[in-house]
């Protein structure tokens, strides 16, 4: 049985899941963007890696690198009528006036800030590492990319102060978001007066720094 693969690029935060090997390749090949761009992950790796570090994408992939053959006529490019180009213009019109008619997205209940604490994850005896690139009273976005087998689950997450004396634990859930491969969402509001002091502490500390 094939094991599925999972991609993640860091620069795009692009991301596929659960794909054969095949599709995997074409998916990086199509994406035109650079191989060490791409971490890649399968059942039985201990961790992500880059997928320019694995073999099996480092053969595979060099072999499509082809040059295109260029053409032996150039043709001539085809003039669009007068009726399409009004069509089209109307038809951007449309959609100019639907986005302007979309109400504006509610403001967040929570405000998150860029700050980086050091966090652990503990899920079913296993525990991941990071830090938090920002951080709410509701959940942290991570700097690196959640295992997939956390993904979905209900966790527990430590969080330690700026001054690494002091950690608060919080019941949370891994949101398997496309966009966002480690967005934490807290599902206890145990601790989060305690969270909510460190947070002020930050940004007091961070505006007499500046």
């Amino acid at each position: 049985m094939n094991k599925k693969w999972f991609l993640y690029n860091q620069r795009t935060e692009m991301r596929y899941e659960n794909i054969e090997f095949a599709e995997a390749i074409k998916r990086i090949h199509e994406s035109k963007l650079i191989l060490t761009e791409w971490l890649a992950w399968r059942e039985g790796m201990t961790d992500w890696a880059k997928a320019s570090d694995i073999l099996e994408f480092q053969a595979s992939l060099t072999s499509k690198m082809e040059l295109t053959p260029i053409p032996q006529k150039i043709p001539r490019p085809v003039v669009p009528h007068k009726k399409i180009i009004l069509e089209q213009e109307n038809q951007i019109l449309r959609i100019h006036e639907q986005e302007a008619s979309v109400s504006k997205p509610e403001r967040r209940k929570h405000q998150r800030l860029k700050l980086k604490f050091k966090i652990i994850i503990s899920c079913n005896s296993k525990t991941f590492r990071s830090f938090t690139k920002d951080i709410s009273l509701g959940g942290v976005l991570l700097q690196d990319p959640i295992p997939p087998e956390m993904q979905n689950e209900t966790c527990e997450i430590f969080i330690s102060n700026s001054k690494g004396n002091k950690s608060v634990k919080f019941s949370c859930r891994v949101v398997s978001d496309p966009k966002k491969f480690g967005r934490i969402s807290f599902q206890d509001t145990v601790f989060v007066q305690e969270l909510e002091r460190w947070l002020k502490d930050a940004k007091i500390n961070f505006k007499k720094a500046a």
